[in-house]
């Protein structure tokens, strides 16, 4: 799993399409992010809403139900495919991020990053080692 440098967790939806060996399928996760782009237009307040909404039309995900709400999770908790994608070294996706297609073993996927937080551990060894 992840070895990088230590990260917020992240919360955030899914929208998976599990016969992603097929080129098809990429294609079918790219349309659906136009689809969620061009329905939200400039109005950023609605990207949650339409992103759940395709989801729970679209996916193939057990999250389907929940709109694709996979919930809060840091790194080595999922797939290494989405631990490449959220926790990188620098520059982590902020919340409102709309990553993808990313493939992996259980799907083709398109993520929606709803919130990170920080990780107090992290920010009190930090200050620990400051004072």
């Amino acid at each position: 799993m992840w070895t990088g440098t230590p990260c917020a967790p992240a919360l955030l939806r899914t929208l998976t399409d599990t016969c992603c060996g097929l080129p098809g399928f990429l294609c079918r996760v790219v349309a659906l992010m136009g689809e969620i782009g061009q329905r939200m237009g400039s109005d950023a307040t609605q990207l949650g809403p339409i992103f759940a909404e395709v989801a729970r039309r679209e996916s193939m995900c057990s999250s389907k139900a929940q709109g694709g709400d996979l919930g809060l999770f840091g790194p080595g908790k999922m797939v290494p495919e989405f631990d490449a994608a959220l926790f990188p070294e620098t520059n982590p996706p902020p919340a409102g991020a709309v990553l993808g297609p990313i493939v992996t073993e259980f799907g083709c996927h398109a993520i929606l990053v709803t919130k990170r937080e920080v990780n107090r551990d992290q920010i009190e060894e930090k200050l620990a080692r400051n004072d």
